[in-house]
C-alpha cells in the first residue's frame, strides 16, 4: 500500500535528480516550456486534489475580497453597497483599502503556494494530497512580507518604464514560494528568487505569461474552467523550483 509520508518531509533537499523514487524525474536548472505538458498530466491524474484546491483558493479570494468591499463602501459611503458621494480624502476608508488589498494577496499566495507544495509532494512521491495545500500558511510571517515587497518590487519595476517590471516578474516568481517551501524570510525569500533566476528572468516570465494565459481560459467556459487551469502557474514554479532544490544551485549575493 503506497502510505503518504508525513507532511512535515516537504519540500525535501538535495535528494538528487537521479532519484528513482521521484514520480516525475528533475532536469538541470533553467526554464522548460514542455512542463505545460507536465503540469496538465499532472492536473489529470490528481484531478480531484486540484479542482478542490482551486475552489478553495477562489472561495477564499472572494470571501476576502466580498467581505473587504462590503466593509469599505461601509466606510466610505455609509452602506454596504457603492454609492456616488463618497468622501475622496476619506483616509480611513483608504488605509482600509490598502489592508484589504495586502490580505487579500497574503491569503491568495498562502494558497497558490499551498498548490506549489502539492505539486512538489506529487514530484517526489507520486502523491497528492488536499491538506498539503494548508501548508502553504506554515510560516505566516515570512509569507506576509514576501507578499508585501513582491508587490512593491514589481510596482516600482513597472513604474521604471516596464522593463524593469516585467524583468523582475521573472526573477522573482518563486518569491512568495520560498516561506513555504523553504521557510525563509520574506526577505531572503526575494533575495534568493532573484539570485536564482537573474539568468533565466526573461524566459521565466515569458513562462509564467504563457501559463497565466492559460489559465485564465478558463474564464471563457462560464468560469469552471478555472477550477483546471488555476494550478497550472503553482504547478510549474514547483517543478521549476525541484530542479534548482535538487541539482545544487546556490544562491549569490543580489542587489536585494
Amino acid at each position: 500500500m503506497n502510505v503518504p509520508p508525513p507532511m512535515s518531509n516537504y519540500p525535501r533537499a538535495g535528494a538528487g535528480g537521479n532519484n528513482p523514487n521521484y514520480k516525475i524525474p528533475t532536469k538541470h536548472p533553467g526554464v522548460y516550456f514542455d512542463y505545460i505538458g507536465t503540469a496538465f498530466e499532472m492536473i489529470k491524474v490528481n484531478l480531484g486534489v486540484f479542482v478542490v484546491a482551486s475552489l478553495l483558493t477562489l472561495v477564499g479570494g472572494m470571501a476576502v475580497s466580498f467581505g473587504g468591499s462590503t466593509i469599505s463602501n461601509i466606510v466610505a459611503y455609509g452602506t454596504p453597497l457603492p454609492g456616488a458621494k463618497a468622501d475622496p480624502l476619506n483616509m480611513t476608508a483608504l488605509i482600509l483599502s490598502l489592508a484589504i488589498g495586502i490580505l487579500s494577496a497574503f491569503i491568495y499566495n498562502g494558497l497558490i503556494s499551498g498548490m506549489g507544495l502539492i505539486a512538489l509532494e506529487y514530484a517526489d512521491t507520486g502523491v497528492a494530497r488536499v491538506e498539503t495545500m494548508f501548508q502553504g500558511f506554515k510560516n505566516m510571517g515570512g509569507l506576509f512580507v514576501a507578499s508585501v515587497l513582491f508587490t512593491l518590487a514589481l510596482y516600482v519595476g513597472f513604474a521604471a518604464c516596464i522593463v524593469p517590471g516585467i524583468y523582475l516578474m521573472g526573477a522573482l516568481a518563486f518569491a512568495t514560494y520560498l516561506p513555504a517551501f523553504e521557510g525563509l524570510s520574506g526577505m531572503d525569500s526575494l533575495k534568493k528568487s532573484f539570485a536564482l533566476l537573474k539568468p533565466h528572468a526573461w524566459s521565466m516570465f515569458a513562462l509564467v505569461l504563457v501559463g497565466g494565459f492559460i489559465s485564465g481560459l478558463g474564464v471563457l467556459l462560464c468560469c469552471v474552467g478555472l477550477l483546471f487551469t488555476l494550478p497550472l502557474v503553482p504547478i510549474l514554479i514547483a517543478l521549476h523550483y525541484r530542479n534548482f532544490r535538487d541539482h545544487g544551485a546556490q544562491a549569490q549575493n543580489s542587489p536585494f
